[in-house]
């Protein structure tokens, strides 16, 4: 089976996890975060400033992990944390 993804993405403090928690409850499909499925690869936790390790590498992980789910599910909700660079 391969599954499509309902992809959300945002800065912090927007409401993300609250929109994808409200849209899993609806549609009754899961809903999963990339920080979580990164970390459940590599074990990194991320402290408050949320740095990584390899961010190359991490997004490698993600993109095997989604594909997984794709195959395991109709459909997934995905959350992404998107960053703004400081200048």
């Amino acid at each position: 089976m391969n599954g499509s993804t309902i992809f959300i993405a945002g800065v912090y403090g927007t409401g993300k996890s609250t929109m994808c928690s409200a849209l899993s409850e609806r549609l009754h499909i899961p809903a999963f975060s990339a920080g979580d499925l990164i970390s459940a690869v590599n074990g990194e936790r991320y402290g408050a400033n949320k740095a990584v390790a390899d961010k190359d590498n991490n997004q490698v992980l993600l993109a095997e992990r989604v594909r997984e789910l794709n195959q395991q599910y109709e459909q997934i909700i995905f959350l992404h944390i998107q960053l703004r660079q400081r200048r």
